[in-house]
């Protein structure tokens, strides 16, 4: 070979923050019959993980139509940020021509979209959780506290779920109709949802989880910075919500479409209804802490906060409590995730 040259190559901003995070100290050397590529990805954080792909021209980088596929190393799917990342090429196996060119190789990283790139923070205080005037498990009012957490913007999305499938070597849940990357994820179960956030804990080192019921409701009625709105974000429900009026009722729709609420959250009601932490217990509100409650410690079924595509208006509001087995799955259940400090 007589020359090899490096051209580095990367632009990405990650999704929901000004954080530029950049490819940088690309190098590469010939060793035997392989060229051994070095490079960085420098600013992220210790959860951003990366779809690396290279490619190569040899055409004095004119085009780069060529991926470069007979490799080892930091390439592929679910590469994490940091230094001096290694990928050895197979270039004799891949393409023999290529000994006696110049060849100028580019690396290209995207940032992969598990759904914690876009959480917000949560002020906990005071409410008073259920209502008086709802059903029978709504009541009775109660003085709770929360503690500050974070929580997804939006609904965990189908690409979003895809990708964490993909990186964890797991089957899509089966569908009847075509996936579409930016609605809600649906048939997926209570324990579905779980494992999602334990992987996200287990490769970032932050706990994610589900909301408890007391945050999803603190959330819903806009946290510390609660307006007394009818519904969570506005006293229209179709400025908000999709429900059976305006969804068509037919499906969820993509996410984010429709006003957020007081803390920016979007989809808070209606499109799916969202798993919780909880276990279900009707009777739990006379009983409960008020001290950051955890629900029940146990229970034969998993509260879902939130309204759906197919519910009538009655059953979109801030403390209207729904419920299945943690092993169901269907077309009108999804989830947010929640982060703790």
């Amino acid at each position: 070979m007589k020359k090899l040259l490096i051209i580095p190559f990367f632009l990405i901003t990650i999704q929901g923050s000004a954080q530029k995070i950049q490819v940088n100290n690309i190098r590469a050397e010939q060793q035997g019959e392989n060229i051994v590529i070095f490079y960085d990805i420098e600013g992220a954080e210790k959860h951003h993980r990366f779809d690396v792909i290279l490619y190569y021209s040899t055409d004095v980088g004119k085009s780069f139509n060529e991926k470069i596929i007979d490799v080892d190393g930091d390439t592929g799917f679910n590469i994490p940020g940091g230094k001096d990342k290694k990928v050895t090429w197979r270039v004799l196996e891949e393409i023999e021509s290529l000994v006696s060119d110049d060849v100028i190789i580019k690396v290209r990283a995207e940032s992969i979209d598990f759904g914690f790139n876009e959480m917000i923070l949560v002020e906990g205080a005071q409410f008073i959780m259920g209502n008086n005037m709802g059903g029978e498990d709504e009541k009775a009012e109660h003085n709770v506290r929360v503690i500050d957490f974070y929580i997804g913007k939006y609904e965990v999305t189908v690409e979003q779920y895809r990708n964490y499938c993909k990186a964890s070597d797991k089957e899509m849940p089966e569908n009847k109709v075509p996936w579409i990357d930016n609605h809600p994820i649906t048939y997926v179960s209570w324990y579905d949802v779980v494992d999602y956030c334990n992987w996200l804990t287990e490769i970032t080192g932050q706990v994610y989880r589900l909301p408890t019921e007391a945050e999803w409701e603190y959330t819903a009625n806009g946290g510390k910075k609660n307006k007394g709105l009818k519904y969570s974000g506005s006293n229209d429900i179709n400025e908000v919500a999709w429900y059976h009026t305006n969804s068509g009722g037919y499906s969820h729709v993509e996410v984010g479409k429709l006003l957020p609420n007081e803390l920016g959250l979007y989809d808070i009601y209606g499109n799916v209804w969202e798993w919780c932490m909880d276990w279900y217990g009707k009777g739990f509100y006379s009983i409960s802490s008020s001290d950051n409650p955890q629900g029940p410690p146990s229970g034969k079924v998993k509260v879902a906060r939130g309204g759906s595509w197919r519910e009538q208006a009655k059953s979109i509001s801030k403390t209207f409590r729904f419920f299945m087995t943690p092993t169901a799955s269907s077309n009108y259940m999804g989830f947010r995730i929640a982060r703790e400090l």
